[in-house]
């Protein structure tokens, strides 16, 4: 295309004009090598031109070294690109100071495109005073053609430069690979910055779950030293369940307070009886455990709606059993309560708008009370001892249609007690543990 454009300026520029020297000066910007190797190729085929080597000190102009080789005219050239477009800023420069000429051309790829190359040319020619001749010039080589030929001839080679042309110049509005990967990565960055303005969810200020525990509880002792203590296992529990986290706050705010929040769960077993192996006795049985903790949700990745969620609460788990059907007491079963201060931490991730989201929570249960089992009462079981508590909870959820939601978690709670019996007490065991070991199914509402 440089070398169909260059002759095209040969024909059309004066033998006058090619006693200018030009000196095509290196161009700044993105792509900047490409767009002057178009204009120099072109400008330099009609005229003379200086290599910038010997015209130019660091990538400017140099008038003094000009002057030595006799330089009419620099041509200077800058590059900007914002986006996919560029725009590049031609100067015509004969002494130091304001330029001659200057002028903006705007364009897209690496390399000019035709049109904007010949609009370039012709303004640069038109600045240099290098396209006069040719309006006089053509009538004599268009008479000339006609007397050396006879029209249909001149059509017949006239007519194939401009379709040649215009197929080549084609060809280069095509870039090749390389410049292809370099437009998409130049294209990349707009996409990326559109990326942080997307920013989370507001966060929610209520959650209700409804739903269902499925449990199962393993109690025994550790050393036990007398034979009228009772264990106790039960594989299947179902206690309905209900949860509510309030974040009043961010109602009205959506600062780092907006996270000041309140949470408590509830649950209670249904259906719930013991039996003792070997009799068809039964005692009703009633287990139920609650919590109410501070919470403060911190989201501290933009574009990322995660949640970690340091929490400190209460609570309570209870197990008592009632009058069997033969109105008899379970003996060597204590009854049990837990209670104590919760400490512990949370966290909520979703997987971007898929749906989907996972969470998990993990607590310390510094017992405080531990009920009929540890108490100085005439019915507690040991005078003396201790008790420390942990629970664990990893979920999925999934979010069905807006606010609503179902989750499935696994649950884990784990008491651990130790005694210190005396030698005379009816009741004698090194400790005990207790376990409650299943799983949670709710469907979740938020606003």
């Amino acid at each position: 295309m440089r070398k169909l454009l260059g002759g095209l300026l040969l024909l059309l520029t004066p033998a006058a004009a090619s006693a200018e020297k030009l000196c095509v000066a290196p161009f700044a910007g993105p792509g900047a090598a490409a767009v002057r190797g178009q204009i120099a190729d072109n400008l330099c085929t009609t005229n003379a031109c200086v290599d910038p080597k010997k015209a130019t000190k660091a990538g400017k102009p140099d008038f003094a070294k000009g002057k030595k080789e006799k330089v009419d005219f620099f041509v200077d050239g800058t590059i900007k690109k914002k986006g996919g477009k560029h725009t590049l800023e031609l100067q015509v420069l004969t002494r130091a100071g304001p330029p001659k000429f200057k002028k903006t051309f705007t364009y897209t790829g690496l390399v000019l495109p035709d049109k904007t190359l010949e609009a370039a040319l012709a303004a640069l020619n038109k600045a240099m005073g290098l396209e006069e001749a040719p309006a006089k010039e053509e009538p004599k080589k268009e008479e000339e053609k006609k007397e050396e030929a006879p029209p249909p001839e001149e059509k017949k080679e006239e007519a194939p430069p401009p379709e040649e042309p215009k197929k080549k110049r084609k060809e280069p509005e095509e870039p090749p690979p390389p410049p292809k990967e370099e437009d998409r990565k130049a294209e990349t960055p707009p996409d990326d910055d559109s990326a942080p303005p997307r920013k989370p969810v507001k966060p929610h200020f209520v959650a209700i779950e409804a739903g269902v525990e499925l449990f199962s509880r393993s109690f025994s002792y550790n050393a036990p030293e007398t034979n009228n203590l009772r264990s106790y296992s039960a594989s299947l529990i179902v206690a309905p369940v209900v949860k509510a986290e309030f974040y009043p706050l961010a109602i009205f705010s959506k600062g780092i307070a907006s996270g000041i929040g309140v949470d408590g769960t509830f649950a209670l077993a249904v259906g719930l009886k013991s039996r003792r192996s070997g009799t068809d006795v039964t005692w009703p049985t009633n287990l139920q455990h609650f919590d109410v903790s501070l919470r403060f949700r911190l989201m501290p990745f933009d574009g990322v709606a995660a949640e970690i969620i340091p929490f400190v609460g209460y609570a309570v788990r209870t197990f008592s059993v009632g009058i069997g059907t033969d109105m008899s007491t379970l003996d060597g079963l204590p009854n049990v309560a837990y209670a104590g201060i919760r400490p512990g931490l949370a966290g909520e991730l979703p997987f971007s708008n898929s749906g989907f989201s996972i969470f998990a929570k993990f607590a310390v249960i510094v017992v405080l009370s531990s009920g009929q089992i540890i108490s100085s009462a005439d019915t507690g079981f040991f005078k003396r001892g201790s008790n420390l508590g942990i629970e664990g909870q990893l979920g999925a959820g999934y979010r069905i249609f807006g606010p609503l939601s179902i989750r499935l978690a696994f649950d884990f709670t784990r008491y651990g007690l130790s005694f210190a019996p005396e030698p005379a007490d009816t009741y004698r065991a090194g400790g005990a543990v207790d376990t409650y070991l299943g799983g949670t199914m709710t469907i979740r509402l938020t606003f």
